[in-house]
């Protein structure tokens, strides 16, 4: 794994920073004053979400400079396209999206008022990730790229990929269950929107268990080692640069700060989990492809 920064790729970390805070704040200010039509945001509640917005792009660059050799892509924007997209679902959706389990009022109906802004929240946010990645794309290289070969088991993603839909929001849901007594998620949830909570925190993160394994398998080759070396790896990049940033992104629009805590205490080991099979099943299917190949050799001869 690459972890060499120059001065050069700091400053390009950092000048990412401030394009996603600039372009951030722009697309929430759009969003609320034409789209939803409300007053300009409080002063202190700006300040927060800058801060949180240039950690989140400084991080998103500092991943990007480690992984991109490994990254698809027959222009420098597109592999920046590649890396904004597999950012914005296999890691922002989820994670921004589930604030629409705060709305203890508005329940299982998904069209409320709270709700409505929360999509448009997380479609400002997801649209923000995949303009940053395509500038951040052009920025990291000079020149043109060459084309890399996207190798990896269709047949394997895809049952990681199905697992992840499934396991990843049951996993968490599980873990969070286990772990509440000790480190409460939210306190004061009322009664009868405990089933709401659960459902609109946990069912977002199905898209991110099912694109983990994707995001896996397009940068694998950054990484080194078996089948646990490279998912652990990739879990470290994936949640030291994601995951701990994204979630403390939550602060200003309603989490505690325990809540933030046993997050990030829960995803621990279903994002490994998730990341352990997709390797495992590339292994298995890499292994089964050269015996068969040897098998076919030995006939034809």
């Amino acid at each position: 794994m690459n972890l060499r920064f120059d001065m050069k790729t700091l400053w390009k970390c950092i000048f990412i920073g401030f394009y996603l805070l600039i372009e951030g704040m722009i697309l929430q200010r759009s969003k609320a004053i034409l789209l939803l039509h409300k007053q300009p945001l409080a002063m202190g509640f700006l300040v927060e979400v800058a801060i949180f917005y240039f950690s989140t792009g400084f991080l998103m660059a500092a991943v990007y400079f480690i992984i991109k050799d490994a990254l698809p892509g027959r222009r420098r924007y597109t592999r920046g396209l590649f890396y904004g997209l597999l950012v914005a679902f296999g890691v922002g959706f989820g994670l921004i999206l589930d604030i629409i389990g705060l709305d203890f009022e508005g329940k299982f109906d998904l069209l409320t008022p709270y709700k409505i802004e929360a999509y448009l929240i997380t479609a400002a946010d997801l649209i923000n990730f995949i303009i940053t990645g395509m500038v951040l794309g052009v920025v990291a290289d000079r020149r043109e790229i060459k084309s890399n070969q996207m190798r990896f088991n269709k047949k394997g993603l895809a049952i990681a990929s199905v697992a992840g839909l499934i396991l990843y929001p049951a996993t968490n849901l599980l873990i969070s269950v286990l772990v509440d007594p000790v480190v409460s998620l939210v306190s004061d949830i009322p009664g009868n929107a405990v089933r709401w909570f659960y459902a609109g925190f946990f069912v977002p993160l199905a898209v991110n268990g099912a694109v983990i394994p994707l995001f896996y398998c397009l940068t694998k080759d950054a990484f080194t080692g078996g089948w646990v070396q490279r998912p652990l790896q990739f879990f470290l990049v994936y949640y030291f640069g994601y995951l701990v940033i994204l979630s403390f992104f939550g602060l200003p629009f309603g989490f505690s700060l325990q809540a933030v805590l046993h997050f990030l205490i829960i995803i621990i080991v279903p994002t490994f989990l998730i990341a352990g099979l997709t390797a495992k099943l590339q292994d298995w299917y890499a292994v089964r492809e050269t015996a068969m190949k040897k098998r076919r050799t030995i006939s034809e001869h």
